[in-house]
């Protein structure tokens, strides 16, 4: 079973809402309409659903939680796993591994290894060296 999901009738029914379950959704978008095809079970007492009628759909996708992003340009590979180069208190360059979860656009989802203080290194990556001092400046995440 899928999602919980909200049917509320338009013009009809006084804005009374049927809620049911998301029973299957198709993976693609229709090329002309941009629409997705879903299907959902709906408790229909006194069957005032009929074929034909339009309602509006609400549905909750997800729970919002506080995430750690980096720019997925920013995170490496090497043979031990994915890692960022941070800048020290030292103003040196050092390695952390770091665990990474889903792509959201352009960053990609800190899981674990860093934490807030840390400076991740976003530009000049090909000059980065662990243990490389370096004279950091703080650049904002949109402006990258």
């Amino acid at each position: 079973m899928g999602p919980e999901v909200e049917l509320r009738l338009m013009s009809v029914e006084n804005g009374r809402v049927f809620k049911g379950m998301v029973t299957y959704f198709d993976n693609r978008i229709g090329k002309s309409t941009s629409s997705l095809t879903m299907r959902a079970d709906v408790k229909n007492d006194g069957e005032r659903l009929k074929p034909g009628m339009f309602a509006k759909l609400r549905m909750k996708v997800s729970d919002s939680r506080e995430a750690m992003l980096v720019r997925e340009t920013a995170i490496g590979t090497d043979m031990v796993g994915r890692f960022v180069y941070v800048v020290g208190d030292d103003s040196k360059i050092a390695y952390k591994a770091v665990k990474v979860g889903k792509l959201v656009g352009p960053y990609r989802i800190i899981e674990g290894g860093l934490s807030k203080d840390d400076k991740v290194v976003v530009k000049g990556l090909h000059n980065a060296a662990v243990g490389r001092a370096v004279k950091a400046t703080e650049t904002p995440m949109d402006s990258e």
